[in-house]
């Protein structure tokens, strides 16, 4: 049936209207998922170039810095001939140096300033003539005078430091030349001569010996207070630094030219895999409940072999109100709790002070990965670190965090036991001690570096940052207290340098030469301005969530896909790309909508086409 010509205009109209509401539709789509542009523009807080890299480059350059140079390196190292400023200086600038490796090139500044801080130490170096080899030699302070340690290598001091100069080396190597200060090349130069030469005369002595000795004891062979039978922390400290000289000799091997035998590679190699065999034996998985998740892998190392040690001996006493000893002012002290009225906590290993080690050796093995395995020939199957540090994060989360979010604390042992640590205990220096009551050494979780461990729910990461938070406010009396029982209340201490890093760059894998699969993981944490995420496949940014915000010419939920040049990108759709939306919208969305915008055009061309026929036809 024909349409009378009065009807024509009418019907014209209503199919313009259709095809007008078509052309309108994709503009009001794609602008649901469009979201603020500054999200893009701004900095993060927590990004490498962040509100707290200021205050951290502030703390450093206005206090910290000349500390460390005065109090520790010249003072204590170099006037007193304290070679436990080593160890204090590796504590206080682990976590800084960590952070720097994390953020890339973001801060070579930085850098160049931890190198010349520490480039005095290496004057301090001892040759002894039996061996050829340099040493670090305590011959003052109060440690080494009370513990007899004195005119001696001590071997914790030297292993603790070589972990934070072989890190600081290794950041530096990978740096171009031309952008190496004189003073990063020389550091460089000393720091890996001095901790290849450390590790290979202790890959020949006694201590080596012991290891395959010990690797099939359990906990059951303790059966004393000794601690023969350990795994030590001086023993962490090998495996970080071998690592670490793995990754420069990798990028360089014409570094170690001059010095390195292949004699001392190869002592090197089995002093490094028997190390790992025996921690791979020492560490042990139990499954642990996080509430709202469900049931996790939890690690724990050494478990069960501190049972009888002196320092966990009142593990098993959870007392607050009446401590186990109490100390006169005249040096004496009135035993409340006999020690053999605590029972024994079978579980007992590592306290979550020492464990901070364990933040140092991941990360080496992690940043090292491939190195460690062409380098020293280790298999895969004795470096499952992403395990380990997943198990270990888990174990933080699952039963040492006390489960409150408002103050959140963490118990002393890192089997969950909060019960009293080292009580009686000298160094050599005090003659009475209460010990440390329970929960705390929760002040080692936010200074220890462990929030740069990924974790359920992002739980660790979100805790250090409630301290951070509560640090800016303290609106009540009571987080005033808990900030000063966890040492944060003020940001202007060598705690604020330990903990502040410890909030920058997590979980950001950019570094080059990095091929874990963790870092091909779907999530990150946050968004650093400027940083390519291997989580996006090293072609767009992490946006925080399961979000990816892909350069121009990709596509994909990982931006693993490259746009087909036959897909006209205009301007338009390139914007919504660059945006996401506050639910959390990902690339994935922009490029939904502009697939749908293309569909739609397709509608439109048909209409117009049914249009056209109409007209024709009359």
């Amino acid at each position: 049936m024909k349409l009378q010509s009065c009807q024509l205009p009418s019907v014209i109209i209503i199919l313009c209207s259709i095809f007008l509401f078509y052309l309108l539709i994709p503009p009001t789509f794609c602008s649901s998922l469009a979201t603020n542009e500054s999200l893009l523009t701004s900095s993060s807080n927590f990004g490498c170039n962040g509100t707290v890299i200021s205050e951290i480059t502030n703390l450093w350059k206005t206090s910290m810095m000349s500390y460390i140079v005065n109090q520790q390196i010249t003072q204590r190292l170099i006037l007193t001939n304290d070679t436990y400023a080593l160890y204090d200086t590796q504590l206080y600038l682990a976590n800084l140096v960590g952070m720097i490796r994390r953020c890339g090139n973001f801060h070579n500044d930085l850098l160049h300033q931890v190198a010349s801080v520490l480039l005095p130490s290496f004057t301090k170096l001892e040759i002894d003539p039996r061996d050829n080899y340099p040493r670090w030699i305590c011959r003052g302070g109060a440690i080494c005078t009370g513990n007899n340690l004195l005119n001696i290598e001590v071997i914790l001091c030297s292993s603790q430091y070589l972990g934070l100069i072989s890190l600081a080396a290794n950041a530096i190597s990978a740096l171009p030349p031309s952008a190496r200060t004189s003073n990063m090349t020389s550091f460089m130069q000393q720091a890996v001569k001095t901790s290849w030469q450390h590790v290979a005369r202790w890959s020949t002595t006694s201590w080596n010996a012991t290891i395959a000795k010990r690797h099939p004891l359990t906990y059951l062979n303790v059966t004393d207070g000794s601690s023969s039978a350990f795994f030590s922390d001086k023993e962490l400290w090998v495996i970080t630094t071998v690592s670490e000289l793995a990754g420069i000799y990798q990028r360089d091997p014409n570094l170690f030219a001059s010095f390195a035998t292949p004699q001392e590679k190869s002592n090197i190699e089995t002093f490094f895999k028997g190390l790992l065999t025996l921690m791979n034996a020492r560490i042990s998985f139990q499954s642990v409940k996080i509430s709202s998740f469900g049931n996790f892998e939890a690690g724990d190392l050494d478990r069960g072999f501190d049972r009888l040690y002196a320092d966990s001996r009142y593990a098993g006493y959870w007392n607050l109100t009446v401590p186990p000893i109490t100390c006169l002012s005249n040096g004496t002290k009135i035993v409340n709790v006999p020690p053999n009225n605590i029972p024994i906590v079978e579980t007992i290993g590592w306290d979550i002070s020492h464990a901070r080690r364990l933040v140092q050796t991941f990360d080496a093995l992690f940043f090292n990965y491939e190195a460690v395995k062409s380098v020293f020939n280790t298999p895969t199957s004795l470096i499952p670190v992403s395990r380990w540090r997943n198990a270990f994060s888990n174990a933080i989360v699952g039963r040492i965090w006390n489960q409150d979010s408002q103050f959140p604390r963490f118990t002393n042992y890192w089997d969950g036991t909060p019960g009293w640590y080292r009580v009686d205990y000298s160094n050599g220096v005090t003659t009475c001690n209460p010990g440390l009551s329970p929960f705390a050494l929760s002040t080692s979780i936010p200074t220890g570096g462990y929030g740069s461990w990924r974790s359920v729910n992002d739980t660790i990461q979100t805790l250090l940052r409630r301290m951070y938070y509560l640090n800016k406010s303290k609106a009540s009396s009571s987080e005033t207290s808990y900030l000063s029982e966890i040492g944060l209340l003020n940001f202007n201490t060598v705690s604020g340098l330990m903990f502040l890093p410890s909030l920058v760059g997590v979980n950001n894998c950019s570094n080059a030469g990095v091929s874990q699969p963790e870092c091909n993981m779907q999530t990150c944490l946050e968004y650093a301005p400027n940083e390519l995420s291997p989580s996006c496949s090293n072609h767009g940014y992490c946006m925080g969530g399961n979000i990816c915000q892909c350069l121009n010419g990709f596509m994909g939920s990982k931006c693993e896909l490259t746009v087909q040049p036959s897909i006209p990108l205009v301007s338009r759709n390139e914007e919504s790309m660059k945006r996401r939306n506050a639910t959390g919208a990902s690339v994935n969305g922009a490029m939904a909508c502009f697939t749908t915008a293309m569909d739609l055009h397709w509608r439109q061309v048909f209409i117009l086409f049914l249009l056209l026929l109409i007209l024709v036809q009359h």
